[in-house]
C-alpha cells in the first residue's frame, strides 16, 4: 500500500498485523508492526515476539534490528514507583516530576510543579507517600493507558479520557458522555455519536435548562459554536456532575485552540493530562475553586492551566511562518537545553518514510530521534553525559559529547557501532571535510581526522599553545577553527596550522557560517558584532551589528547558519536575526524562544531552531512566508 501519510499506512499495517495474528502468522504480523512509523502497538508485539521460538526470534532480529528497542524502549534501572511498589520515603519538588513521569500522570515539568503547588501542605514541605499513593490510585482508576507515553496530537488517534457515571439527557437524546481528546461524544446502545467537535467549540457555558412539559429547570452545558445560533447548540443535562464536566470541557476546549494559535500540537496532550489530575484531585476532595479561600494554585481547578491562563495568540507575523513547535523532552521529568539539531533525509524507498529529526540534548545526556512528519519520539540515544555535537555521515550519525567521547551509531535506530574516548578535552565540533573525511575537535585545541567508511582515527593535530576550539567549518580547502579571539586554519591536504586570523574586539568566537558568496561568518556568544571575513584572503572585510538594542544585557551569538542568500543567527536573548549575505542589512528579526537559540539546522526548505532548557520547544519556520 503506497502512501505518503504515515497516520493511515501505520493503520493499515496495524489492522494488516491483527489479521495476520488472527491466522497464526506470527511472523508476518511482527514485520508489519515493524514498519509502521506511528501508533506502534508495543504490548501486543512484545506479546507475539515473546511467543517465537528461539531460531524464529534470531531471524527475525537480525532482519529487523530496531525491533527489540521499540518494544523494550530506553533502560531505565530506576525503581519505578506502581501500585505495587508504593513510595517509601518523602518527594521533594525536585524529585516529584520524575515520580509523575514514571507513574505516567504527567509528562509535563511544569504541570508537575503546580500539582506539587497544589498537594503540599505547607510550603517548604516534601510531599507524604502516601499523599502521591493516594492520588496514583485514584487517577488509576480511570486513566487511559493509552496516554501514558503518546504524543496526542491534532492529527493523532483519538482517545477516551472520561466518561459519565450515568445516564445523560443530551440534545442527541438519553445516553452515557464520553469526553475525548478531539469531541464529546454520546453512547447510546453501545454506538457512539459526536455531540460535539470541540476543535469547533467557541466556548462552554452553565445555564439552566427548562424540563419539557415541566416549569422545572436543571443543571446543564452548552457547547458554543462559532458562527452559529446559541438556539443550535449542542447541550448536556448533568445535574450535579455539571461544575465538573463545565471544568474539564472548558480546559479541552481552550486545550486546543492554544495547539492552534501557538502552533503547538502537543498542547492537546498536556491538557488531557491536567484534565486526568483535575478529576483525580476532585475524587480526593481538594478544594474545586477559590472560593473557598484559598489562592488558585492551591485548589484542584490550578490544575486547569488552559482555562486559567487564557494563553495570547502569537502575532500574525510569527503565526504564518511558524510551522510547528514541538518538544522533545516531552516525556522527561524536566525540560532540556536542545544543544544540537539534524536532519536525516529518508534512508529507505518506503513512501512513508519522512526522515528524522535528531536532537541533541544537553542536560538530559541523550539524543532523541523524532519522525520528521510526525514528530514522535521513535527511539532515543543514551550517552554517559552532555550531548554538544552531530554529523550524519552515510548510514551512521557522529556524536560528540561533553565528557571527551564520540559515539557512532547506526543512523536508522540508533544501535551502536564504535565509540571513543580520545580527545583530551570535551568534544565541541563534528564536521565533513571536502575529501570525505570526519574532523573532530575538542575545547583544548586538538583537532582530530577519521575515516568514516573504517570508523577510525587516521591523523590528528594540535593548535598552537593556549589554542580552543568551539566550531569547525570546512572551506575552499581550508578547516577553519574558532577559538577565544581567533580563527585558526588547518591545510586539509596536508593536516598543517597554515594561518592564525586575529579577530578584534571578540570574546568567545563560538559559531561559524558559510555564506552563499563564499565569505564566513563567525560569531561570539558574548558579542552583538558578527566578523565577516574572506573566504581566499582571509581578510576580516565587515561587520555586522545583530543588534542595536543597548538594553539587551549579556547578549551574545549563540548560532549561526546560512539559509540560501541570507544568514540566520540565533541569539541569546531568544531572537532570530535574518542577515543578506550580500548587502550585510539585518532583514528580519523574530522573538522565536523564551531562552538563547542554542541551535539551527535545515529541514527541506524549512529552518528548524532549538532553544536554551528555560523553553525547551523546539520551533520550525518557513521562511518563504516572510519572504527571505
Amino acid at each position: 500500500m503506497a502512501t505518503k501519510l504515515p497516520n493511515l499506512r501505520s493503520a493499515y499495517l496495524q489492522v494488516r498485523g491483527m489479521l495476520y495474528d488472527a491466522c497464526g502468522l506470527t511472523l508476518k504480523a511482527l514485520h508489519d508492526f515493524d514498519d509502521m512509523v506511528v501508533m506502534f502497538p508495543k504490548s501486543v508485539a512484545r506479546t507475539l515476539f515473546s511467543q517465537l521460538k528461539e531460531e524464529e526470534r534470531e531471524s527475525f532480529t537480525a532482519a529487523c534490528p530496531g525491533f527489540q528497542r521499540k518494544i523494550e524502549g530506553p533502560k531505565d534501572d530506576r525503581p519505578q514507583p506502581s501500585a505495587d511498589n508504593p513510595l517509601r520515603s518523602a518527594i521533594d519538588n525536585m524529585k516529584f516530576p520524575s515520580v509523575m513521569q514514571q507513574l505516567g500522570i504527567l509528562d509535563n515539568a511544569d504541570a508537575s510543579s503546580r500539582l506539587f503547588r497544589i498537594l503540599q501542605r505547607r510550603p517548604g514541605h516534601s510531599l507524604p507517600p502516601a499523599t502521591v499513593q493516594s492520588l496514583f490510585h485514584e487517577w488509576q482508576e480511570f486513566a487511559p493507558n493509552t496516554l501514558n507515553g503518546v504524543a496526542v496530537t491534532a492529527d493523532s488517534v483519538e482517545v477516551d479520557l472520561f466518561t459519565s457515571s450515568g445516564i445523560v439527557r443530551s440534545s442527541l437524546g438519553l445516553g452515557r458522555l464520553v469526553l475525548t481528546t478531539r469531541s464529546i461524544l454520546l453512547v447510546v446502545n453501545e454506538r457512539r455519536h459526536v455531540l460535539v467537535d470541540l476543535h469547533r467549540v467557541s466556548r462552554v457555558e452553565k445555564y439552566r435548562l427548562r424540563e419539557r412539559l415541566s416549569i422545572i429547570q436543571v443543571n446543564a452545558v452548552r457547547f458554543i459554536i462559532e458562527g452559529e445560533e446559541v438556539s443550535q447548540a449542542a447541550y448536556v443535562c448533568l445535574r450535579e456532575d455539571r461544575d465538573l464536566w463545565y471544568d474539564i470541557t472548558t480546559e479541552m476546549t481552550e486545550g486546543i485552540r492554544s495547539s492552534k494559535d501557538l502552533n503547538y500540537p502537543q498542547v492537546i496532550k498536556f491538557a488531557a493530562q491536567n484534565v486526568l489530575v483535575y478529576i483525580a484531585l476532585t475524587r480526593l476532595h481538594y478544594p474545586a475553586s477559590d472560593e473557598s479561600g484559598l489562592p488558585l494554585d492551591k485548589t484542584s481547578r490550578g490544575m486547569l492551566y488552559y482555562t486559567t491562563q487564557k494563553l495570547p495568540k502569537l502575532p500574525m507575523d510569527i503565526s504564518r511562518a511558524l510551522v510547528q513547535r514541538f518538544n522533545p523532552s516531552e516525556q522527561d521529568a524536566a525540560v532540556a537545553t536542545v544543544e544540537c539539531l539534524h536532519y536525516v533525509p529518508p534512508l529507505s524507498n518506503y513512501d512513508d518514510d519522512c526522515g528524522r529529526l535528531w536532537c541533541g540534548m544537553g542536560n538530559t545526556k541523550c539524543v532523541k530521534v523524532l519522525n520528521a512528519e510526525t514528530f514522535l519520539l521513535e527511539f532515543d540515544v543514551r550517552c554517559e553525559n552532555r550531548v554538544n555535537t552531530l554529523l550524519h555521515v552515510a548510514s551512521h550519525m557522529w556524536i560528540g559529547c561533553q565528557d571527551k567521547s564520540i559515539t557512532v551509531v547506526e543512523a536508522d535506530n540508533g544501535q551502536s557501532v564504535a565509540s571513543f574516548v580520545l580527545h583530551e578535552d570535551m568534544v565541541t565540533s563534528l564536521i565533513l571535510g571536502a575529501n570525505g573525511m570526519v574532523w573532530s575537535a575538542s575545547v583544548n585545541g586538538q583537532v582530530m581526522i577519521w575515516d568514516p567508511r573504517r570508523i577510525r582515527q587516521a591523523n590528528s593535530v594540535t593548535l598552537p599553545p593556549g589554542s580552543q576550539v568551539n566550531c569547525l567549518v570546512a572551506h575552499n580547502g581550508w578547516i577553519w577553527c574558532s577559538g577565544k579571539e581567533e580563527l585558526v586554519l588547518i591545510r586539509e591536504d596536508n593536516v598543517q596550522v597554515q594561518k592564525v586570523i586575529r579577530v578584534a574586539n571578540s570574546n568567545r568566537l563560538t559559531s561559524m557560517a558559510v555564506s552563499s558568496i563564499g565569505e564566513v561568518w563567525v560569531g561570539g556568544s558574548r558579542s552583538k558584532v558578527v566578523h565577516i571575513i574572506d573566504g581566499n584572503s582571509h581578510e576580516v572585510v565587515d561587520t555586522v551589528h545583530i543588534s542595536n538594542n543597548s538594553d539587551l544585557g549579556n547578549f551574545g551569538i549563540c548560532a549561526l547558519m546560512a539559509v540560501n542568500d541570507k544568514v540566520w543567527a540565533g541569539g541569546k536573548n531568544g531572537f532570530v536575526y535574518i542577515c543578506d549575505a550580500s548587502t550585510k542589512e539585518r532583514v528580519k528579526e523574530v522573538k522565536a524562544h523564551n531562552d538563547g537559540v542554542r541551535s539551527m539546522c535545515l529541514k527541506n526548505k524549512c529552518v528548524v531552531t532549538g532553544p536554551g532548557s528555560h523553553d525547551g520547544v523546539v520551533a520550525m519556520w518557513n521562511p518563504t512566508v516572510w519572504n527571505v
